[in-house]
């Protein structure tokens, strides 16, 4: 279940967990590397987990059509070239024979986080309580969430709430 007002999923494994969209970064330079590696010392419980997941998407259309709304000039041999290119794009989805068949994709970055619901220092007193009997300690969930949207803004990767993604 998903807890919008806290941005938490809380899981039946008694779990919880947090999932960033980010854009996926070219060439990263050595700035980028120490901020990301911030991550990794954000406080986390032992035996927490972060993963970063590259989805290559094959969902490119509203990617072609922002380059089809940016071509504002009307000339006969620019609305030709931008009906070529997303044409071109479009039957790429199925591959590029002039690149060995590699098709075309939106890749999509997703860094998760998961921690056990009986991790040290989560839980105690002050704690919310799922159905499933699950406790969470919120004020820490949500300065470690902070904490790695922090890290994640200063590597220059844009991420977006759940509702915002394609």
């Amino acid at each position: 279940a998903y807890d919008q007002q806290h941005e938490i999923y809380v899981n039946q494994d008694s779990t919880f967990g947090m999932i960033w969209e980010c854009v996926p970064l070219t060439y990263a330079g050595e700035s980028t590397m120490t901020s990301l590696e911030g991550i990794f010392r954000a406080g986390m419980p032992h035996d927490s987990i972060v993963q970063f997941i590259l989805h290559a998407d094959s969902h490119i259309e509203p990617i072609v059509e922002l380059y089809q709304n940016s071509r504002t000039r009307t000339e006969a041999i620019i609305t030709t070239n931008t009906e070529r290119v997303t044409e071109f794009l479009i039957k790429g989805k199925k591959g590029l024979e002039a690149c060995s068949n590699i098709p075309v994709r939106n890749f999509r970055l997703f860094v998760a986080v998961k921690i056990s619901g009986d991790a040290p220092g989560i839980g105690g007193n002050d704690c919310f309580c799922s159905g499933s009997a699950v406790l969470i300690q919120l004020y820490d969930w949500l300065n470690m969430r902070i904490s790695v949207e922090n890290k994640l803004d200063n590597t220059v990767v844009r991420h977006t709430r759940p509702e915002n993604s394609l």
